[in-house]
């Protein structure tokens, strides 16, 4: 526990002087608390909410907030200056199997990969003499690896390193606030920060009861142009809109965005389908449930509730996917080249919702995380609790979805909208494989499919001469098995080398 810094404020008349103190070692990052001069608790500000006493007031929190956030940041600047390695000379892996993302497939013999100045430089066969002066990491037995897109994150400071240490460097960030994203940003391309780089949404809800507490909100479909306009001159790579919006406006939206040359995405809006989302000029389909509504009665519920979770939980199980409706609702996403964005891995966990069990997604990882994380990774009841047959048959009928959508041709984008974003994408990368798609497919959606999806391809998504050094080594072959991935010795981020394991030891978190 370390004192950070003081302030002395007002609540209601009354004077307090207040001490910040950051405990470590319970969680992931730092957790903040506020004592009063008499060392009993005062408040914390947790991002979305603030506990503090009755009757502050907005300009108390925010100086809570805002010393908070500087002490965080502070904290990981230090770790990104301890654990950084600048790679000024030529890097080698040598003796590594390389998974070829272009083909789908593992080198026949070891390979040799060198990087220069953040370009992979060359690939020679392992038997090839390596040069003098040389820093050579011994990859014998170990596999070589683009490195994985997160395509659904919500990006924060405390997320970087988790990021980087499960081989993660890039992510689609699909909400956050501006000023919090324009942030982010700043930070990792000027190098105060280890994380991954970030491609950022612009997000758009309608304002009312239930609107979506990040991003930006409009009261009229004039003012959401408005949103598109400001979201295009400030280089986001797309619009994600949400559950409030209204099924009238998605029309009009989505051709002014498509008219800047950003593309479309998100929740479909309560009282829509998919079916009319896609015709409304959707590009693509944030989570599974959404395709499963479709099927559901979707422009008849209130999706903007827990209802769009509970319907599918409830109902999806005795779906028909051979049906005519499901084959030309797909054949439709084919031809649009509409993609979905799943994140199966959060509705598994949903309908397989055990109380007092750790949650399907950090099953596997559960035995290495601080005592305060591994808290968060355990279940209360669920949507589930009443109908847990249903609700079983409902992650069947998702995966048999997923699968059917994958051969069908439709693009998937895997991501997590999860906490502890870089073990959970390797967790619904596992999921896909459960499902029944074939592990070297898997691989591709991940590293070079994201890459296309984004515009990158030609300098990310492989391990190809010329193309940035984005790589990573990991222990095991996620091809045998897909938890494999979880076992990273080495990231590579352009200029960047950082050992994975230090990563996590540096947030708490035990070796893998």
């Amino acid at each position: 526990m370390k004192r950070v810094v003081s302030r002395d404020v007002q609540v209601a008349g009354v004077e307090y002087s207040i001490t910040l103190y950051s405990v470590t070692g319970l969680d992931a990052s730092p957790l903040h608390v506020w004592l009063d001069e008499n060392n009993e608790f005062f408040g914390s500000d947790f991002g979305w909410f603030a506990i503090a006493p009755t009757g502050v007031d907005e300009a108390v929190i925010n100086t809570m907030k805002a010393a908070q956030e500087t002490a965080t940041d502070e904290f990981f600047r230090g770790l990104t200056n301890r654990l950084t390695t600048n790679l000024d000379e030529l890097l080698v892996f040598d003796n590594a199997r390389v998974f070829d993302s272009l083909k789908g497939e593992m080198t026949p013999d070891p390979r040799d990969v060198y990087i220069w100045k953040g370009k992979i430089s060359a690939i020679f066969p392992a038997e090839h003499p390596l040069p003098e002066h040389v820093n050579v990491i011994d990859a014998d037995g170990m596999t070589l690896l683009p490195t994985l897109w997160d395509m659904h994150g919500h990006v924060s400071i405390e997320s970087y390193f988790n990021y980087l240490a499960a081989g993660l460097t890039n992510v689609r960030d699909m909400a956050n606030d501006t000023d919090v994203i324009f942030k982010l940003v700043d930070d990792v391309e000027e190098g105060v920060l280890a994380g991954p780089d970030i491609y950022a949404l612009g997000f758009i809800d309608k304002r009312g009861q239930f609107s979506a507490p990040t991003g930006r909100l409009a009261d009229h479909v004039e003012e959401a142009f408005e949103l598109v306009d400001y979201y295009a001159a400030h280089g986001f790579h797309g619009i994600k809109l949400y559950s409030s919006i209204e099924p009238d406006w998605v029309e009009p939206i989505a051709a002014y965005a498509h008219e800047r040359n950003l593309s479309v995405k998100g929740h479909v809006p309560a009282y829509m389908n998919s079916t009319q989302a896609i015709h409304a000029g959707y590009d693509e389909i944030t989570h599974i449930n959404m395709i499963l509504l479709n099927f559901l009665g979707a422009e008849e519920l209130d999706t903007r509730t827990p209802v769009r979770f509970v319907v599918p939980g409830e109902k999806s199980g005795s779906l028909d996917l051979g049906s005519a409706e499901v084959t030309e609702f797909l054949q439709l996403m084919k031809q649009r080249d509409i993609a979905l964005d799943p994140t199966l891995s959060i509705f598994l966990d949903m309908f397989l919702n055990e109380p007092g069990e750790i949650a399907p997604t950090f099953q596997v990882v559960a035995d290495k995380l601080p005592t305060n994380v591994r808290r968060h990774t355990i279940n209360g009841k669920g949507y589930n609790d009443f109908n847990k047959a249903a609700f079983a048959a409902a992650a069947v009928k998702t995966q048999e979805l997923l699968k059917l959508m994958h051969e069908t041709g439709i693009r998937i984008l895997p991501g997590t909208d999860a906490m502890l974003p870089g073990f959970a994408l390797i967790s619904e990368l596992a999921n896909y494989v459960e499902a029944g798609i074939a592990p070297e497919e898997v691989l591709q959606l991940a590293t070079i499919g994201a890459a296309r999806h984004l515009g990158q391809s030609e300098r990310l998504g492989s391990v190809t001469i010329g193309k940035d050094a984005h790589v990573h080594l990991v222990r095991g072959n996620p091809l045998e098995d897909m938890n494999d991935l979880l076992q990273v010795e080495y990231v590579v981020k352009g200029r960047q080398l950082f050992h994975a394991p230090s990563l996590l030891e540096a947030q708490g978190f035990g070796r893998f």
